[in-house]
């Protein structure tokens, strides 16, 4: 379950339940929002499962020091899944798969929602201006 200021995917929401306790959720950096986008997208399920874990630990502050992971994501995209392996490790009795999967897969929704232009977004980029007309060479 989300708490939020509002209905719209493209913000994180303010808290989120996980096996009936509520997580204040705060945005990681964007370029910590691309990874974790990349990086859920990229390869199998579990790997989704480690980025899940990984999105919970980044987005929910007090979860890691609640399942005793001190580490810090270092930004480095190739290493979230590893990363994600060890926070779901121990997050392991705590939480569920199916837990993890449930609340780290909304809050990588809403990620990717952000992350990803609308339609509308994107018709305004590509329609911004007219073709310009080819340079002639003689």
């Amino acid at each position: 379950m989300l708490r939020s200021s509002g209905d719209d995917m493209t913000t994180l929401p303010e808290t989120i339940t996980i096996a009936g306790s509520e997580y204040p959720v705060q945005a990681p950096d964007f370029a910590t929002r691309h990874d974790i986008f990349a990086r859920f997208r990229a390869d199998g399920f579990e790997r989704m499962t480690y980025v899940c874990a990984a999105t919970m630990v980044i987005c929910c502050p007090t979860i890691g020091p609640l399942i005793g992971f001190t580490e810090s994501y270092d930004g480095d995209g190739l290493n979230m899944w590893r990363f994600g392996r060890r926070a779901y490790i121990k997050m392991h009795g705590r939480f569920t798969s199916q837990n993890i999967q449930e609340a780290g897969g909304t809050l990588v929704g809403f990620i990717i929602h952000e992350m990803v232009p609308t339609r509308d977004e994107v018709s305004a980029r590509v329609d911004f201006s007219s073709a310009q007309p080819a340079a002639v060479t003689s």
